[in-house]
């Protein structure tokens, strides 16, 4: 996620009340070229507190199905839209931990097209069920690798697994990180914490040999090995693996929490793709931001799409995904006076009606801060020019 802040002097005049945004931020994400399947939920809503569902989670559209379950001790998946603001597109998924060691299981990618080596992103937030880092017992399990328990009640079974990731919830928002190194679970530090968003990276090798790639700069995994990056920061270089027989295909992405008190530890996710074939270049965007004057008037009420502020957004190296914006609006105006607040997309530099809405804020009420929620994320590939119009 790269979040960039532009101050911003313009304003509009409304029925003798002034208007002006003060400060801008704006979320952005990058998805891989090539993908073998991925998940972003698209925008259903539902849930599961109990039992097992094949339809609560969306099938991938590229590859493979999907699975759900939550045990006796609590716990629950969701689907929502809109969901935590600033964080991911349309839908995303929540889930709470039981409170014992029963699962409760996610699987929102199985046997997709499989091969020996993978390469899994996803976004991912750990906090309470609004987002806040308030909880101090639980955790969550990530897995990778082929077998039944990807769609079954149970636990994880080590021979099933390629790589497992452990997140601890402890005191003052802490998340500490284990990887399952054959049968044992060892440490390492994974630069995570509740209450914050991240991307998380993976590049697997169960193949006979070293596999290299390209991320910034030179990067190799060694046979039986996988890496792991948070926010384009390698912190797990050639981690060991659990233990799936080498060789063996890897097909299967799950997450399993457990041991929560009150089920209050849980985790929301967006985004899971994944790829048989670790990219030789893995390239996040570079984006120019520019703004676009928009200088003060006098404005008629009952007027539509008036633009109070416009971005030029251009990505370069990787498509781009504008996924969130956040705005402090300033001025004498009134709650009355503004019935709502839009994010706009074109393709040039006039907006028109067929121009795509991303996010309405219906009755923003008197200045102050402003979060566009139930956000519509938009690509912008490489090269190319977005504008952005803030009505």
């Amino acid at each position: 996620m790269n979040t960039t802040t532009t101050q911003l002097p313009y304003s509009n005049g409304l029925k003798k009340h002034t208007l002006f945004l003060l400060l801008v931020i704006l979320v952005f994400g990058f998805k891989l070229k090539a993908q073998t399947s991925a998940n972003d939920f698209g925008i259903f809503t539902g849930s599961l507190t109990s039992g097992t569902s094949i339809a609560i989670i969306p099938a991938p559209p590229l590859s493979g199905s999907s699975y759900a379950h939550v045990g006796v001790s609590g716990g629950a998946i969701y689907l929502q839209n809109p969901g935590l603001n600033s964080f991911g597109c349309a839908t995303e998924l929540r889930a709470s931990a039981s409170s014992t060691s029963a699962v409760s299981k996610l699987t929102p990618i199985s046997d997709y097209t499989s091969s020996q080596q993978a390469y899994v992103k996803f976004n991912v937030l750990f906090g309470n069920s609004t987002g806040i880092s308030s909880v101090t017992s639980g955790e969550w399990s990530m897995y990778v690798g082929d077998g039944s328990m990807y769609q079954d009640t149970n636990d994880f079974t080590d021979v099933q697994v390629f790589s497992g990731l452990k997140f601890v919830y402890g005191s003052s928002g802490a998340i500490s990180t284990q990887y399952r190194n054959g049968s044992s679970w060892s440490s390492f530090s994974g630069g995570l914490s509740q209450g914050n968003n991240f991307t998380v990276e993976l590049m697997l090798n169960n193949t006979a040999s070293t596999i290299s790639y390209t991320y910034g700069s030179a990067q190799t995994i060694a046979a039986n090995t996988f890496d792991v990056w948070v926010n384009g920061v390698l912190v797990g270089n050639d981690l060991g693996k659990a233990g799936l027989a080498g060789l063996s295909s890897i097909n299967d992405i799950c997450y399993i929490g457990q041991n929560s008190v009150s089920n209050d530890a849980h985790i929301f996710l967006d985004n899971v793709e994944v790829s048989n074939i670790i990219p030789a270049f893995i390239t996040r965007p570079s984006i120019a931001i520019s703004a676009v004057p928009v200088y003060s008037s006098s404005v008629i009420p009952g007027t539509s799409d008036v633009i109070l502020q416009s971005f030029e957004l251009r990505p370069t190296s990787a498509a781009a995904i504008f996924n969130g914006l956040s705005v402090s609006t300033g001025g004498s105006y009134t709650s009355t006076d503004i019935t709502n607040l839009k994010v706009r997309y074109s393709t040039d530099a006039i907006l028109d009606a067929g121009d795509a809405t991303l996010s309405t804020l219906s009755s923003p009420g008197v200045a102050g801060s402003k979060v566009f929620s139930s956000f519509a994320c938009q690509t912008i590939g490489s090269g190319s020019v977005g504008r952005i119009f803030v009505t």
